[in-house]
């Protein structure tokens, strides 16, 4: 273990570069050592044990209003508490989203919007988000990536805090938001980050400067990083706001391993059992 986090260590911008396909060598060589050691992943980063339940965000995506108000209601019946929406930018259609959520009796407070770096302004932004009437939870990357100071603007004139996810992808871009930590959130994808030895040490740092975390998912995730993330999730429970991801063979045509970690009913995920390394088996062609 010495080895590999003084690896990571000293090949920081090679992984930098590369931080999905880092995650994927590293998370082998975890799972790996775990089974050789007869232990967890959690034990050789001297991280918490899973426990207890994991609960995951609904994820609405920007399709035409009709898929829109088909999915919501899936996940209100399946019961849902936490709700994430993709904003088109268009005034009308976005509009029809949190009508939408209003009449399924959604709170304000359990959504977020994810604009996907779509206005260049925070003039822009602010305009938009203003006359969608509604006061969501966070905003998620409004602006370019990267644009601290704008939307630092947007998170002061509408009081509500900014999620980071493209703009946060390296534990030295936290350094700059201590100052006033409420505004923002940091969005902590295990692949994104280039593996879990640097997506503990973000959590670690977010957690020093006051920041608050989603343990957030690529579309597509197998259980491998579902598995992966959880130890994240664990770790910064104190911190820790939403988990997205765990949707296994809802969406996947199969899992890549089994068991396959899905979330159930109400989008809660109870903790797998522990087991040497990740404690998953490949499954055969995969």
């Amino acid at each position: 273990m010495e080895s590999l986090v003084a690896r990571v260590q000293a090949n920081r911008a090679r992984i930098d570069a590369n931080p999905a396909a880092w995650c994927a060598v590293e998370l082998a060589l975890l799972d790996c050592i775990g089974r050789e050691a007869s232990t967890s992943i959690e034990a050789l980063l001297a991280m918490p044990p899973l426990d207890g339940t994991y609960r995951y965000t609904a994820v609405i995506g920007d399709g035409p209003v009709a898929a829109f108000d088909a999915q919501l209601a899936r996940y209100v019946a399946l019961g849902f508490r936490d709700f994430k929406i993709k904003l088109s930018g268009d005034a009308g259609r976005d509009r029809s989203k949190v009508r939408a959520l209003s009449r399924a009796g959604v709170s304000p407070s359990s959504v977020r919007a994810d604009a996907n770096n779509r206005w260049k302004t925070p003039a822009e932004a602010i305009a938009h988000l203003a006359a969608l009437d509604w006061t969501f939870f966070a905003i998620e990357e409004p602006l370019a990536a990267g644009d601290y100071a704008g939307m630092r603007d947007i998170a002061r004139t509408l009081q509500v805090p900014i999620v980071l996810d493209e703009s946060a992808t390296r534990v030295c871009q936290l350094d700059g938001l201590g100052e006033n930590p409420r505004h923002w959130i940091v969005n902590l994808r295990i692949s994104k980050m280039g593996g879990l030895v640097r997506s503990l040490e973000i959590a670690r740092r977010a957690r020093d400067l006051g920041l608050r975390l989603i343990v957030g998912a690529h579309v597509g995730e197998t259980s491998v990083l579902t598995r992966a993330a959880l130890a994240i999730a664990t770790f910064a429970r104190d911190i820790l706001v939403a988990q997205e991801g765990a949707f296994g063979t809802h969406l996947l045509e199969r899992d890549a391993v089994a068991p396959c970690l899905m979330f159930g009913p109400g989008g809660v995920l109870h903790a797998p059992p522990a087991h040497p390394g990740l404690g998953l088996a490949m499954m055969e062609g995969s």
